[in-house]
């Protein structure tokens, strides 16, 4: 995705000094389990993947679409705050 003076993916913010979103973990894990979520072919896959996820975890199912919640407000946040 590129935005103006920057591109998410690797480019410092055009108006900071911060480190290169790239390098930033806590942008690219979230952006990561988004773009997992947004490629999966069907809701079976989902619902497959997210059981899994859950018993290997030791979580439940919901416990895990919270994670993928939290995910998305940390990307969305990181969009509005980094791409101007």
């Amino acid at each position: 995705m590129t935005y103006e003076d920057e591109t998410v993916a690797g480019q410092r913010c055009a108006d900071c000094q911060a480190q290169p979103l790239w390098d930033n973990n806590e942008i690219q894990f979230a952006r990561l389990l988004c773009e997992l979520v947004a490629n999966w072919e069907d809701d079976t896959c989902a619902k497959h993947t997210i059981r899994a996820v859950a018993r290997s975890m030791d979580l439940t199912p919901d416990q895990v679409n919270e994670l993928f919640d939290r995910a998305d407000a940390v990307w969305e946040k990181s969009k509005r705050d980094n791409c101007r």
